[in-house]
């Protein structure tokens, strides 16, 4: 059975404006964050029509504020998963690059080069993040049992399941951007429209 997931990334936040990583930090929507995802529910909704869609989404507040007008516009009930978070970045959560670079140098340094992606302290291991990423994708699947599923949620969340799909690559991945995937053959694709 085929499974459709649309994949959507949280509006803008003052710390996503200022550079300020905010992992598990429950940062709230600026005006252009809900702007932008009022924009986006009357642009799915024009899509979508009155399609049943489950939309699944992280319970961090800038993911669920994200969420609100799609729940809406689309009259769908919402469940909030723990797994859709944005990996937690431990001490390094608040600060700007410019702020680690002076406060943590090395762990900047071996986190921003990729030979240590894990350096900073009290930090979610990146394996830990891919497996609870990918188990909430298998759950979603079986949620959505045929229908349409949305997933509002984080850009590292997203470039997890990216990168399982498309291999080691680099991903620009904007506030409300929308990734468009199909669960066929036993795997994930990436679809094109």
């Amino acid at each position: 059975m085929r499974t459709s997931l649309i994949l959507i990334r949280h509006g803008e936040t003052e710390w996503n404006r200022e550079g300020r990583l905010q992992g598990h930090h429950d940062v709230a929507l600026s005006d252009v964050g809900h702007s932008q995802a009022l924009s986006l529910a009357q642009r799915l909704h024009k899509e979508l029509g009155r399609r049943e869609v489950l939309i699944v989404t992280s319970d961090l507040l800038r993911a669920r504020q994200t969420a609100a007008p799609l729940v809406e516009r689309l009259n769908a009930s919402v469940l909030g998963a723990a797994y859709l978070r944005e990996r937690c970045f431990g001490v390094a959560e608040g600060h700007t690059w410019e702020e680690l670079r002076q406060r943590y140098p090395k762990e900047t340094a071996a986190h921003r080069s990729g030979r240590d992606k894990d350096a900073y302290p009290d930090c979610e291991p990146v394996a830990e993040f891919r497996k609870r990423v990918l188990a909430g994708l298998r759950r979603i699947r079986r949620l959505a049992d045929g229908r349409l599923a949305l997933a509002v949620t984080h850009g590292g969340a997203i470039k997890v399941v990216l990168k399982e799909i498309l291999g080691p690559k680099t991903f620009m991945i904007p506030n409300t951007a929308v990734f468009r995937l199909a669960y066929e053959d036993r795997r994930w694709h990436l679809v094109h429209e």
